[in-house]
């Protein structure tokens, strides 16, 4: 055992590093959030209800319900 002190300054650093790591974002993930929400709401697309998954066609973005 590390001991209560030690563990729990180790344990701070690691919440500390995880929330700066969170407050990023995934770049990817936003971008695409922000593509298919200017297309959602031109009506260009339709996102069906209980998520939805992306895969790319040919000159294309194809989505889909994910499977059960």
């Amino acid at each position: 055992s590390l001991g209560d002190q030690i563990a729990d300054d180790a344990f701070a650093k690691w919440i500390a590093q995880q929330s700066e790591a969170t407050e990023t974002g995934d770049r990817n993930a936003a971008k695409i959030a922000d593509a298919i929400t200017k297309l959602a709401i031109a009506g260009e697309v339709r996102i069906p209800r209980g998520g939805y998954v992306l895969r790319r066609g040919r000159g294309r973005v194809i989505v889909e319900r994910p499977e059960e």
